[in-house]
């Protein structure tokens, strides 16, 4: 028993020996019976072992009197397991661990269809009949169909014949008062009318527990609810990593079910990606993953996996088991076992939540359910919350919450069950209206986080689309395949500025396009879906298409009277401007849109007004005009709490102390930058502090810290878009760490193909960079003279970009020598 009992509470002989004050090897010889313990090391062994006090004193007596730790178990009728069990420790210590508390006597085991409940049970009831001296008792309910019979079970499995003259209860209970003993009882939930006789029986006979599993809680007083969760399922990082994979449980089972057809089953390189995916996309439940197993007798997880993508979960897990229960021969029974047991009410809902991919919260889903104060028109909140209560009971439906936050509750269901949920939703009329609801409630969550007239935080609602991303998409995916050109519209005027800040900017502009191909449409909303897609054309370095955008944008808005989205085009089209260099063309659309923000009140967008005229007076080399309007947009920005403004703010005149030999000042402000961009995971202010910080540091002749930052510049700007125009500014800095190694070749070479990639999408080089970039190279070009600068740049400007991005790699590897790198300063 010494040994049973310290390896289910996963403690290790020497932490034993710890606890107890004795040696491992002590333990050792007292688990296999060499030696015997004294009365106080008994006791102590007690303890630590968790044996409880009812057979406290039977563990010391025998184990003084025969050397060995062993205690008879309790009589059992426990069924012998035929197959092994796999994996479930903690939980089963834990089921352990409260029921041998002594206010734990109704412990009901909870889940989700086919997720184990009654296996567990039987498993932990295994390791508890040393605890329980009369015995531990399985009492199967599945075939009870009355509450009055649940009784009369448990008597049949007892022995305990009636005496014709009490009530059941009473002559039960007068059987079992003086008794120890674990009583499990199976499938509850159906007798689930009967859980006041259950409390009842405990009452009367304080010594007799009650295991119970139940898909439903019993909802009675004193009773203990444990959720059976299912198997946790390996990550996607680590689906091809055989080794990696055999420590994971559902990979565990998955591969155990498989060797009682194929002994010879190996997890291998080919195949352990199937499996892995295969235990993911069945949510962990051991009994839909046990049905999946027995089906890899006719053909691979390979093909396995292609047929539930092909065909679903449902219609292919089923087994030809005889000994199988009838709602365990297949998932879509044991799923429609506990839905059967719903009101039609709840069935109904259960169905209209099938629609929400991934997780929702409560808003949406009162939208989607029709939910409404007014009962004559709609179902009502109370009738709604009843019913939502009903199925996460139930497990049905998933509440998920974080302890460590305040976040609103959201709710999911486990995918296998969505898909039989919306096998019900799609075979009846209510279809296409839920589906419409679901749509329309998604798009106008969209449509109101529109940045051009959103005052809201940026990062309040990106966290709520990136929760949301999900159903926002199965929504647009909706709206486009009906062609209802206003719901598309407005989902992707949402979508877009979270696809800019999110960093998948072609996967945006691809929807977008997609969007604007339906005909149609209010003005206003087509205006700032073509604005949207201009920023995100922009980003990709696409200028011509973004000006295109943009242009049409501009006067969409103008014609449909939209202040706002002409404003917030104006403001697109004078950043696309600055980027190609043409301060003019900026200084003349950031006057059009003062007067527009003037008339509007709104000091947002005055804030970003004043930061591109700042920003495109100090391209131009003009400092004195630049640096009092950036000041001033920096209040401005700091008044609204704007993380993302203040830190442009600071990358903008940061450049201009680079450029005026001020490289100290420079770092420090790219340092705060990028710390704000960090804390608000930026997708495009990331890699531009990034590289910021590599030139100052490289102005400051920090050769391996340069490296450091821009080697992770010029990767974020790949993994984002490969847009040429960005990568170019991080050649032109791989020129200066070129001049710092001495290559002055390299160096020009560089700058050449930068120039020609500059050309290429219309981006040209700024005074201010012109003057960081000339204090950089100086000395390159004094090595070369200015006649052999020219010649290896003119030489430089031909070579494939390819090539050059591949050298500035090359030179931005740190070399093993140099370790003073650090990560970005916060």
């Amino acid at each position: 028993m010494l040994r049973q009992r310290r390896q289910g509470l996963d403690l290790t002989r020497s932490e034993l020996a710890r606890r107890v004050g004795c040696s491992a090897d002590m333990i050792k010889k007292l688990e296999e019976g060499e030696r015997r313990p004294s009365k106080e090391l008994a006791g102590l062994l007690a303890e630590h072992l968790q044996i409880d006090a009812a057979t406290r004193a039977t563990f010391i007596r025998l184990a003084r009197a025969r050397g060995a730790l062993t205690v008879e178990a309790g009589p059992s009728n426990l069924p012998a397991p035929l197959t092994s069990f796999v994996g479930r420790e903690p939980e089963t210590v834990s089921i352990e661990t409260l029921l041998r508390q002594k206010d734990v006597r109704l412990l009901t085991l909870v889940g989700s269809p086919g997720v184990g409940k009654s296996r567990l049970a039987l498993h932990a009831a295994e390791r508890l009949r040393l605890a329980f001296v009369d015995g531990v008792w399985f009492v199967p309910l599945a075939a009870v169909e009355e509450p009055q019979q649940v009784l009369l079970s448990i008597a049949q499995t007892l022995g305990i014949g009636d005496d014709g003259r009490q009530a059941p209860l009473d002559w039960l209970t007068t059987a079992l008062r003086s008794r120890r003993m674990l009583l499990v009882l199976d499938n509850f939930e159906q007798v689930v009318e009967a859980a006041p006789l259950i409390t009842a029986l405990l009452t009367a006979c304080a010594q007799v527990s009650a295991l119970v599993t139940s898909r439903t809680p019993l909802a009675v007083y004193g009773e203990h609810q444990f959720v059976v969760p299912p198997l946790p399922v390996p990550p996607p990082t680590i689906w091809g990593m055989p080794d990696a994979l055999g420590g994971n449980e559902a990979i565990q089972l998955f591969v155990a079910r498989i060797r009682a057809h194929n002994p010879h089953f190996q997890l291998l390189p080919d195949n352990s990606s199937a499996v892995a995916e295969l235990c993911a996309r069945l949510d962990g439940l051991p009994l839909a993953i046990e049905l999946a197993a027995g089906l890899t007798r006719a053909e691979s997880p390979h093909l396995l996996l292609a047929d539930i993508q092909h065909e679903g979960r449902l219609a292919l897990l089923t087994t030809l088991q005889r000994d199988r229960s009838s709602r365990q021969q297949t998932l879509r029974e044991a799923i429609a076992w506990s839905v059967r047991r719903l009101s039609p009410a709840d069935q109904a809902l259960f169905a209209r939540l099938s629609l929400f991919q991934g997780t929702f919260d409560l808003a949406a889903a009162y939208a989607v359910a029709g939910v409404a104060n007014d009962p004559s028109t709609s179902v009502p909140v109370a009738e709604f919350t009843t019913q939502l209560q009903i199925l996460v009971a139930g497990h049905l439906v998933q509440l998920q919450r974080d302890p460590a936050t305040n976040d609103p509750a959201r709710y999911g269901l486990l995918e296998t069950l969505r898909e039989y949920a919306l096998e019900i939703l799609r075979a009846s009329e209510d279809h296409v209206t839920t589906q419409c609801r679901h749509a329309h409630y998604y798009a106008a969550l969209a449509f109101a986080m529109d940045p051009a007239q959103s005052a809201g935080n940026v990062q309040t609602w990106r966290g709520q689309l990136r929760s949301d991303y999900p159903n926002l998409m199965a929504a647009l995916h909706f709206a486009l395949a009906i062609k209802d050109v206003e719901l598309t519209l407005k989902l992707a005027n949402g979508l877009g500025h979270y696809w800019y800040l999110e960093g998948s900017w072609q996967e945006g502009a691809n929807w977008l396009e997609q969007a604007l191909t339906l005909p149609g449409g209010q003005p206003a909303v087509r205006s700032r879906v073509q604005t949207a897609l201009g920023i995100l054309c922009s980003a990709l370095g696409r200028y011509a298409e973004a000006e295109r955008h943009l242009t049409q944008a501009r006067e969409e808005a103008t014609t449909s009277g939209d202040l706002l989205a002409t404003a917030w085009t104006l403001s697109q089209l004078s950043q696309l401007a600055l980027l190609q260099g043409q301060t003019a063309v900026t200084r003349a659309y950031t006057h059009e849109r003062l007067q527009v923000y003037r008339r509007l009140g709104d000091i947002r967008y005055l804030a970003l007004t004043l930061e591109q005229m700042g920003c495109a007076a100090i391209e131009e080399g003009d400092y004195a005009r630049g640096l009092p309007w950036l000041e001033e947009c920096q209040v401005l920005w700091a008044k609204q709490g704007s993380r993302a403004g203040m830190a442009s703010v600071d990358l903008i005149v940061g450049m201009a102390d680079l450029a005026q030999d001020n490289a100290t000042m420079a770092l420090m402000r790219f340092q705060r930058a990028y710390a704000e961009f960090d804390a608000i995971e930026h997708s495009h202010g990331l890699p531009w502090s990034l590289r910021n910080l590599g030139l100052a540091h490289l102005a400051l002749g920090q050769v391996p810290q340069a490296q450091f930052h821009l080697q992770h510049s010029l990767e974020r700007y790949i993994d984002l878009a490969n847009n040429s125009g960005s990568i170019a500014v991080i050649v032109e800095a791989g020129a200066g760490i070129a001049t710092r190694l001495g290559q002055h070749h390299m160096a020009a070479h560089l700058m050449g193909a930068a120039a020609t990639a500059r050309t290429h999408v219309g981006m040209p080089i700024t005074v201010n960079s012109r003057q960081i970039y000339d204090r950089l190279l100086g000395p390159s070009i004094k090595a070369l003279g200015m006649v052999g600068w020219e010649k290896a740049v003119a030489i430089g400007s031909m070579l494939p970009w390819g090539e050059a991005v591949s050298s500035t790699r090359s030179l931005l590897t740190l070399h093993p020598d140099n370790k003073t790198a650090a990560a970005p300063s916060k």
